[in-house]
């Protein structure tokens, strides 16, 4: 395994590169390779393991009856994913987590994780703080997607995104991370409706959008 790899990871922050070997040890570390489009956990899941991405993306998406997709969360290399419900214990999960491009997720023993073990070692201490600040920023992300699609019009719920996006790149000039199918499935709205609000809001002269290249321009009553 490329122990560099988890460099960027949270969980690992302040934990020396010479203790990566006996950590991931002591926590029953596993890696697993999984091609774009396959499942790594499905709904109804009871998890033990939280998963971290090595490589690639990996997207956590709600589906409804009819087939109505939602995407939740894009989790992209150094990010965890499946820590609230490994937490949870009794909770299946209640959405899907599936390879979004051709990936590789390092999977580690939620339990051993918050748990010191019988040796006592210095480090968990640290992963376990690590684990909090990790699920702190996971609640602080899904509070910011509530705000977004929960704004009346298309529109609105576009430029509340972009908002936040501009305050988190302390720039009005930056890339989405989505596709626009996957930008659409974040915002809960349709393909077809979210280029129509884009090309409107660009024709307004309040955005401009070139592929996921977006500046915002003017300011906009959100």
């Amino acid at each position: 395994m490329n122990l560099e790899a988890l460099g960027t990871c949270t969980l690992f922050t302040s934990i020396k590169e010479d203790e990566l070997s006996a950590i991931l040890t002591c926590l029953g570390a596993k890696t697993k390779h999984y091609t774009k489009g396959q499942f790594i956990f499905k709904t109804g899941t009871k998890l033990t393991r939280v998963g971290v991405v090595l490589e690639g993306c990996v997207h956590l998406i709600q589906e409804d009856y009819w087939g109505n997709r939602l995407l939740i969360e894009q989790v992209t290399p150094g990010e965890i994913f499946g820590e609230a419900f490994a937490c949870s214990l009794n909770e299946v999960l209640l959405l899907d987590a599936q390879a979004a491009k051709d990936s590789t997720v390092l999977f580690l023993d939620f339990q051993r994780l918050v748990t010191t073990c019988s040796s006592a070692c210095a480090f968990h201490l640290k992963l376990i703080t690590n684990m909090v600040s990790s699920m702190a920023r996971e609640n602080i992300a899904l509070t910011r997607k509530i705000e977004h699609t929960n704004r009346r019009s298309i529109s609105d719920k576009i430029l509340s995104y972009l908002s936040t996006q501009a305050l988190l790149h302390d720039s009005s000039h930056f890339e989405v991370p989505f596709s626009r199918q996957e930008f659409a499935d974040y915002l809960a709205i349709d393909r077809a409706s979210l280029c129509r609000s884009l090309a409107a809001l660009k024709e307004q002269g309040v955005i401009d959008v070139q592929g996921r290249s977006i500046s915002l321009l003017t300011s906009a009553d959100v």
